[in-house]
């Protein structure tokens, strides 16, 4: 229940405080387009407030339910087969100024995925 699929199908199970977004039609946090196990604030989300995205801006989640998060936008009923849509994710190229210019404790840990993000990040930042 606490994990998601990712652009190839690969089961994602957050190992930190991911597993605790829950789901509003209103979210403050959203994926990237180009890099999917990346989440970026939609605004500023002060301390104590609760980290919500909008289950259909992931590839595959596995649950359905009624939604009651009250936004104007609540689709009501949370469908679990068919529901990705790309138009609430950001791209990449729209955010690397704001990304580099705050700390981002997470990058700093190795892996091929966090290297290849950094990499396009600065990339797109050259290109910007």
């Amino acid at each position: 229940m606490y994990s998601y699929l990712d652009y190839i199908n690969r089961v994602i199970i957050p190992w930190d405080e991911g597993k605790y977004v829950n789901h509003s039609c209103a979210s403050n946090s959203t994926g990237l387009l180009e890099f999917d196990n990346i989440s970026i604030a939609l605004r500023d989300i002060s301390p104590g407030d609760e980290i919500v995205e909008d289950y259909y801006c992931y590839f595959g989640h596995f649950e359905s339910f009624d939604c009651r998060c009250g936004a104007p936008n609540c689709r009501r009923n949370i469908k679990q087969d068919n529901s990705y849509r790309a138009d609430l994710r950001l791209s990449l190229y729209d955010v690397p100024p704001l990304l580099l210019s705050l700390p981002q404790p997470l990058p700093a840990i190795r892996s091929s995925e966090n290297d290849d993000f950094l990499r396009v990040l600065h990339s797109c930042a050259l290109t910007a």
